[in-house]
């Protein structure tokens, strides 16, 4: 256990007439305390906590926002989380969306600014292959503006909003006696636009949004948006967000669908942290997609109050509500940063597995493990210690699309293997990777790596153990317990033995033993005439009985019979030896 302590300092209350107390700092105050509590001079030893004032903002339309604090507590629990903090201009949150209006009054001093380019001047400073991208880009139009200013004819109100309502959600300036309040009072929010003004996007325009927030530093990717077509792009884009230690978070959709059933994408990518939406009594939208294998979290995501985009000539307003879980999702990455901006050093698996542990439980399954309370997430933090055991997980490809059960019998010959990275008080640099027939210590015998995969060599073998042996390491040097995977790869069967021949006025009688210690499900008959000639079956179902009677043997001539088993993996044996038959 880490503890955590104001400045890393531990108080003492001395053991004096006058009972003096001092603080002093530690680079571990665990350890401090261990050694230190059992000196007679000593009356009291902890760690220095801290203590916050009670904090309300005071934005004028703070008490409209019931997903950030209302009375009956189906809502966020924003102000206790902002007594221990309100944000960091260090965080940086990328809105992919329809554009955000820079110029807001709530928003415009928490617009990220490119700290690397010198506006105006017509050059790409910082050489990231983008002209004055100052406050983002514009993938649509491929320009340095990433307002949403309508320019077809035919354009949506909602969806020119969408981006700006998005990004108030996550971070609107708090306390600042006008407005409204974002999850973080203070961030730094990331315009990138790839959207048109009537809300269609394509793969192109999020795969290169994608490399430029993690040129950039994003800490957060908010994806209020989906699709019902998977890409292979994508989730490879998803997983370099993750690799890049860069939260993906996603929208569940709007449609009431089931996603086990039905998936919508991004937020069915393995590698994406997917939301739902609750209303006001915590219970679940009635527009919000749903389903175990895609939701991570639930947020509030009916009647959410926050910025809108204004031109002075078709929006009257600078705020007004939205519904869906476009809007549910930018809570749950404006918690991911307010984590981060108490705690930068917290891996994305730990920021995650934070929002869900802590979430109140709804008791649907469907909706993750519930909705979220970003204060308890962040006093989770506390909590925090070595590393906890990273938990594998087998597929039968690298596209990660179908996964094998531990233990469990399978012939496929090339698996890979990844893990999220474990939750740690100090951030993970690596990994001991062990792989063999045996189980072996991955400190001793094993690889070390940075990455959360790892694709062995093509294995093969009647049932055949393998033992996959991972341990993480942090900045500490302290290692995690051992996570084990055992894999149990079946490419073989034997032959069927005592092969015998029988003859009756039926036919030819042919019986087999089934092979010792196989899971055959049934035998394939071959015939022959000769011993040295090539045998052909008798027929070309499969036999589930362990006889056969094959009536077409003519009774003057002699044969040969063969037999092979087939198990319910699919993996046939080579032909057992051959038995001859006489004729009459």
């Amino acid at each position: 256990m880490v503890t955590q302590a104001y400045a890393g300092e531990v108080i003492v209350m001395w053991n004096t007439p006058t009972k003096s107390v001092e603080a002093y700092h530690t680079t571990n105050v665990d350890q401090a305390i261990a050694e230190l509590s059992s000196r007679p001079e000593i009356t009291f030893i902890e760690p220095n906590v801290e203590r916050h004032i009670a904090v309300t903002p005071d934005d004028t339309h703070y008490d409209l926002q019931y997903y950030l604090d209302q009375s009956n507590d189906a809502d966020i629990d924003a102000p206790e989380a902002w007594e221990l903090t309100t944000g960091s201009a260090t965080i940086v949150v990328a809105v992919v969306d329809t554009g955000v209006y820079l110029d807001h009054p709530d928003l415009a001093s928490n617009i990220w600014t490119n700290p690397d380019e010198i506006a105006g001047n017509g050059l790409d400073d910082d050489a990231n292959g983008y002209v004055d991208d100052v406050n983002g880009w514009d993938f649509v139009g491929n320009d340095n503006n990433p307002n949403p200013t309508p320019t077809s004819d035919s354009y949506s109100v909602t969806v020119v909003d969408h981006g700006t309502h998005v990004a108030g959600i996550i971070g609107a300036v708090g306390n600042n006696s006008a407005g409204v309040s974002g999850v973080n009072w203070n961030v730094q929010l990331m315009p990138l636009r790839i959207f048109t003004d009537q809300g269609t996007s394509s793969i192109d325009y999020i795969y290169d949004a994608v490399q430029y927030a993690m040129a950039e530093g994003a800490a957060v990717f908010n994806m209020s948006y989906g699709g019902d077509s998977y890409s292979d792009i994508e989730n490879d884009a998803m997983q370099q967000l993750l690799t890049a230690g860069i939260v993906p978070i996603a929208a569940a959709g709007n449609k009431a669908v089931d996603l086990n059933a039905t998936p919508w994408y991004p937020v069915c990518y393995s590698s994406v942290f997917g939301v739902a939406a609750s209303d006001d009594i915590d219970a679940a939208a009635d527009f919000t997609n749903y389903g175990s294998n895609c939701i991570d979290v639930t947020a509030p995501g009916v009647g959410i109050l926050s910025t809108l985009y204004y031109d002075g000539l078709d929006f009257i307003d600078y705020y007004d509500y939205l519904s869906g879980t476009s809007m549910a999702t930018p809570i749950v990455s404006g918690a991911a940063a307010l984590l981060l901006a108490y705690n930068s050093d917290l891996a994305v698996s730990t920021v995650e597995q934070l929002l869900t542990t802590t979430a109140d439980d709804l008791n649907d399954p469907s909706l993750g493990s519930g909705r979220i309370s970003v204060a308890q997430a962040l006093a989770g933090i506390s909590n925090l210690g070595d590393p906890t055991a990273p938990v594998i997980t087998a597929y039968s490809d690298s596209n990660q699309t179908a996964t094998i059960v531990e233990a469990a019998r399978t012939n496929t010959t090339g698996p890979y293997f990844a893990w999220a990275e474990p939750i740690s008080a100090y951030p993970i640099t690596g990994y001991y990777v062990a792989w063999d027939t045996t189980a072996q210590d991955p400190t001793s015998v094993g690889i070390m790596q940075t990455v959360t995969t790892f694709a062995p060599p093509s294995v093969t073998g009647n049932e055949q153990r393998y033992y996959l042996q991972v341990q993480a390491i942090d900045s500490q040097g302290t290692l995690s317990p051992v996570a084990s995977f055992t894999y149990l790869v079946d490419t073989q069967i034997q032959r069927p033995n005592s092969v015998r021949v029988t003859n009756k006025k039926s036919g030819r009688v042919v019986r087999w033993s089934q092979p010792s210690g196989e899971h055959a499900v049934g035998y394939f008959l071959y015939r022959s005439r000769k011993a040295s000639a090539k045998f052909s079956k008798v027929t070309t179902r499969l036999l589930l009985d362990r006889s056969y009677t094959d009536t077409k043997a003519k009774r003057s001539r002699a044969y040969y019979y063969k037999v092979r088993s087939v198990d319910n993996l699919n993996n046939v044996s080579t032909l057992s030896t051959a038995k001859r038959s006489k004729g009459k």
